[in-house]
């Protein structure tokens, strides 16, 4: 495993004199918008308002032409970010829209931008609870910075209500699959697609107690994440079966190329972590590495045998319940931060072969527990004449586009102490490990 030293380029701090403080929502927050010095970055923005605990950013999406990145993050705020490139060359990143919810963002992702006449639009779908889904434009004015005298106005919504109790599902996972429609995961196994024209959905199916094998709870399961293709969405794919995991840590299928859409569960539970909460498809479709709660490792299956896994990614760290989200990539392989401020990458040879070495025979039965093949350090420490802490990576996103750039979320243990840790939550532009 080598180590990799990232060259500082620039970095961003509360206190720099350039800093700059904006009103919202009544209390003071604090964005440097220029250049410092710090991380092997290009630009870095903060996002965390001035109060004691830290602002953790849940989610990161890039704009379908790779020149601006949308944040979601725990204080129910999503902002908008251009890259700008100044006279002496150096790229900035600066916050052009911002939209605040009353109510906690539970689920969101980005829609890709088919409008080839407004090739800058950007629209979000946002999930939270006890609401219907919604969509937001972030070109609209009334998310400018300049704007504060109008709240934002979604332009649809998409029903979740329960016809048998009239509650609204919460969606804890949603996922866009085509120009024209997306998934959207629930309680209770509950699955439906939506069609990105119409407040009803197309279909919703629901395991029971059959489809579960029998298991008594696992039919009541969140459905947590939806699997993800490498590179994104695949709009060639999007009509085949799917995959989604649940926090009950069972995987399972569902088939829309049928007419009357089924599921089946292809993973039960393996008492391995405490929840999936992610799922990366390798870029030949052939391995699926499973991200979950409470464990220290990254799970490899093989997509077209489940049962046994055949290798796992091992950690340097265990995830707890502050999701580390992870990249997969057919430029770079798999990469996830740590808790120090480093990013692990595993190669994409050994990510498409999914661990499995030439040489390896059938009559192994030991887990081989791979080592991450590089690691990249970034500078995110925070230190004080008694104790110093170390910032952990939360999510990471290859530029679609521009392959050479990642964006990186990061922010101290949202759970840990915080007189540190003020203020220096945040996202910043890297060079691709």
């Amino acid at each position: 495993m080598n180590g990799i030293d990232a060259e500082v380029i620039a970095r961003y701090d509360f206190h720099e004199p350039n800093s700059r403080k904006l009103r919202n929502n009544g209390h003071e927050e604090i964005r440097n918008l220029d250049n410092g010095n710090g991380l092997k970055t290009e630009s870095t923005v903060t996002l965390n308002k001035t109060h004691s605990r830290p602002t953790i950013c849940q989610d990161i999406y890039w704009s379908s032409d790779g020149n601006s990145i949308v944040s979601v993050t725990d204080d129910h705020v999503v902002r908008r970010y251009t890259i700008e490139e100044g006279i002496n060359g150096k790229r900035s990143l600066t916050l052009t829209n911002e939209l605040s919810r009353s109510g906690s963002i539970v689920s969101s992702t980005l829609i890709p931008n088919e409008d080839k006449i407004n090739e800058d639009a950007c629209r979000i779908l946002i999930g939270s609870k006890q609401l219907p889904i919604q969509i937001y434009s972030l070109n609209s004015k009334d998310t400018e910075l300049s704007n504060t005298t109008k709240k934002p106005a979604p332009i649809y919504s998409y029903n979740t209500m329960n016809p048998q109790n009239e509650i609204y599902e919460t969606p804890y996972s949603i996922s866009y699959e085509s120009p024209n429609s997306f998934f959207v995961g629930s309680i209770r196994n509950s699955v439906s697609l939506f069609d990105i024209n119409r407040r009803e959905p197309i279909w919703n199916i629901r395991s029971d107690k059959i489809k579960c094998g029998g298991n008594k709870g696992a039919y009541k399961a969140i459905v947590s994440c939806f699997e993800e293709s490498c590179g994104g969405v695949n709009s060639q794919n999007y009509l085949r079966s799917k995959l989604f995991g649940t926090y009950k840590n069972e995987i399972y299928q569902f088939d829309t190329r049928v007419k009357k859409a089924t599921m089946q569960m292809v993973q039960p539970n393996d008492n391995r972590g405490s929840g999936i909460y992610q799922l990366l498809k390798s870029e030949n479709e052939l391995y699926l590495y499973v991200l979950k709660r409470q464990c220290d490792h990254i799970m490899i299956y093989d997509s077209r045998n489940f049962g046994k896994p055949i290798s796992k990614l091992s950690l340097t760290y265990k995830i707890k319940n502050q999701k580390m989200k992870a990249n997969i990539s057919d430029f770079n392989g798999l990469s996830i931060g740590d808790n120090n401020g480093n990013i692990l990458n595993w190669e994409r040879s050994l990510i498409e072969s999914g661990g499995i070495s030439r040489n390896r025979t059938t009559s192994e039965t030991e887990l081989k527990s791979l080592l991450p093949t590089s690691v990249t350090k970034l500078p995110l420490v925070i230190s004080d004449k008694d104790s110093t802490e170390e910032m952990r990576i939360n999510t990471i996103k290859q530029n679609p586009v521009y392959l050479d750039q990642t964006i990186v979320s990061y922010s101290p243990d949202k759970n840990g102490e915080t007189h540190l840790t003020e203020g220096r939550s945040g996202i910043c532009l890297i060079d691709t490990p």
